[in-house]
């Protein structure tokens, strides 16, 4: 829930920015859904995948055979 709310202040802050430069008013929505709904939210899922990831390691892989070992 968090991410949603970062990224939403992020597409406003974005928004705000470009109707500051003298951005037409479309361009400053297109910037907020882009930066608010899309990048910002996509971004931070990515992170909590990639944080849940590392807390979960795969366990270390079994040897083959001991045969195989002087392979």
């Amino acid at each position: 829930m968090g991410v949603l709310v970062i990224g939403f202040a992020m597409g406003l802050l974005a928004a705000v920015l470009v109707a500051l430069a003298g951005g037409a008013i479309w361009v400053a929505v297109l910037a907020y859904v882009f930066v608010g709904v899309i990048a910002a939210p996509l971004v931070g899922f990515f992170a909590l995948l990639a944080m849940l990831g590392q807390r979960h390691p795969a366990p270390p892989a079994k040897p083959l055979h001991p045969c195989a070992s002087n392979l």
